[in-house]
C-alpha cells in the first residue's frame, strides 16, 4: 500500500550548483595532474630519442597527443560548468532548457560518464535529468539534436594521430632537448607507416581508417607547450536569457 505513495525525487538547484562548483575545482586538479604527466612523458620521449629508440618514441608519442586533447577538453568542460553555475536560478525557473544553455547542458550530460575522476559531473547529469526529463538526457547522450559541443566530441573521440603528426611532435621534442634530428630519421619513421615523406602531408593523403586528428583539430595546446588559457572557448552566449 505504501508503495502507491512513493516520494518523488525532485530537482535540487542547490545540489546542482554545489556539484558544478566542485566539478570546476576537480577539473582544474585533473588538468594540473595531466600537465605534470605530459611534462614527464616529454622528458622520457627525449631520452628515447637520445638513445636512438625512435620507433618506441613514435609509438609513445601517440599517448602524448591524445592526453593533450583530453586536457583541452577538460578546459572546455570547465567553462561549461561555470556557465551553468552562473545560470542555476534560470534553470530552476524554466520548465525546458533555455536555448542559450542547450549546448552547455547537453555537453555536460554527454561527457559525464566519459571523464574519469570527476564524479560531480554525474551529479550534474542526474540533476539535469530530474529537471528536463529522460528525453532530454537521451538526446544529449546520443547527440540526436546535435547540441553537444562539436570540439569536445572530437577531442574525446578515439582517433589514432596521423604518422606525420607524431613525427612533427618528436622533432619538436628533439629540438627542445638538443637531441640530433635529421630528415633521414623522419623518413625512416614515416615511410613504413604512411608513405608520406613530407611533414606537411600535402596532396590530400588520407588515412585508410577515415578521419584523422590532424584534419579535424589543431594540435592540443598542452602538447605544443603553448600558454594555458588559449583553448577554444565556450560558444554559448555569456549573456542572460529567458525561458523559451
Amino acid at each position: 500500500m505504501f508503495g502507491l505513495f512513493k516520494k518523488e525525487v525532485l530537482f535540487d538547484k542547490f545540489r546542482l550548483q554545489s556539484a558544478l562548483k566542485m566539478a570546476v575545482t576537480r577539473l582544474q586538479m585533473q588538468r594540473t595532474k595531466k600537465d605534470n604527466q605530459l611534462k614527464q612523458l616529454r622528458r622520457e620521449l627525449a631520452g628515447l630519442l637520445r638513445s636512438k629508440k625512435t620507433e618506441s618514441a613514435r609509438i609513445r608519442v601517440e599517448g602524448l597527443i591524445r592526453e593533450g586533447f583530453v586536457m583541452d577538453a577538460l578546459e572546455l568542460v570547465s567553462l561549461f560548468c561555470e556557465l551553468l553555475g552562473s545560470r542555476v536560478q534560470l534553470i530552476a525557473e524554466c520548465k525546458t532548457c533555455p536555448p542559450d544553455l542547450a549546448e552547455a547542458a547537453s555537453t555536460l550530460v554527454w561527457v559525464a560518464p566519459r571523464l574519469e575522476g570527476v564524479p560531480e559531473l554525474l551529479v550534474v547529469r542526474e540533476q539535469l535529468h530530474r529537471k528536463y526529463g529522460g528525453e532530454f538526457t537521451r538526446q544529449a547522450m546520443e547527440n540526436t539534436a546535435q547540441t553537444v559541443n562539436e570540439r569536445v566530441l572530437r577531442l574525446l573521440s578515439v582517433v589514432v594521430p596521423e604518422p606525420y603528426v607524431c613525427v612533427q611532435q618528436l622533432q619538436q621534442i628533439a629540438e627542445e632537448n638538443e637531441v640530433p634530428w635529421d630528415e633521414a630519421t623522419a623518413a625512416a619513421l614515416l615511410h613504413p607507416l604512411s608513405g608520406v615523406l613530407a611533414c606537411g602531408g600535402g596532396g590530400g593523403a588520407s588515412s585508410s581508417t577515415g578521419s584523422s586528428v590532424s584534419e579535424e583539430l589543431p594540435l592540443p595546446s598542452a602538447v605544443l607547450r603553448a600558454p594555458s588559457g588559449g583553448g577554444g572557448g565556450c560558444s554559448s552566449s555569456s549573456r542572460g536569457g529567458g525561458c523559451p
